[in-house]
């Protein structure tokens, strides 16, 4: 690995520190869209999907399994994020869309108080929808019975903004030269 942290602190602390961290390590850009004058942000990874999977990370983790941590690893490609324990309840990677389950009520309960959630069973719907519409390749799901792990795939940042073409050559007459 390149880089490693370790985060402590109350949840709340680890939802900011962990965004943050992934924020200020992804590739940022920006462009003028053709038709427009207003910049569009273009990122690694979708930050508001992040977010949310973060979030449930903490809500839903099993905190019975305390020798396992939440870990977060980027990768030039993608990210994972792998939160211990398996999907709770009935959920599956095939029906997660579908269904809900809330493995800690209690500690869903307060960061929905606390303006982290809704509780209403829409993050992964949102997460899905979002990608789709900003143009993010498919992420993946994995439940390997002991942890689950959500693999966000990364933006081709350099493609997106188009800076993978060749600069023309200028041809300048004697006055601009």
């Amino acid at each position: 690995y390149e880089d490693r942290k370790d985060f402590q602190g109350t949840l709340v602390e680890l939802i900011e520190k962990t965004i943050e961290w992934i924020d200020g390590r992804m590739y940022h850009g920006g462009k003028i869209p053709e038709r427009g004058v207003i910049r569009q942000e273009v990122m690694q990874f979708h930050l508001p999907s992040l977010r949310e999977l973060v979030v449930n990370a903490v809500a839903h983790r099993d905190y019975i399994n305390t020798g396992s941590r939440i870990i977060v690893s980027m990768f030039d490609d993608r990210l994972e994020i792998q939160s211990p324990g398996k999907l709770p309840g009935h959920v599956t990677p095939k029906n997660i869309l579908r269904e809900q389950y809330a493995r800690n009520p209690f500690i869903l309960q307060t960061l929905t108080e606390w303006g982290f959630g809704e509780a209403i069973g829409q993050g992964m719907d949102r997460v899905f929808g979002d990608l789709k519409r900003e143009l993010y390749p498919k992420p993946k799901l994995q439940d390997t019975g002991g942890s689950f792990i959500f693999t966000m795939m990364a933006k081709d940042v350099k493609k997106a903004l188009g800076t993978n073409r060749a600069v023309p050559e200028l041809e300048f007459n004697e006055r601009q030269e």
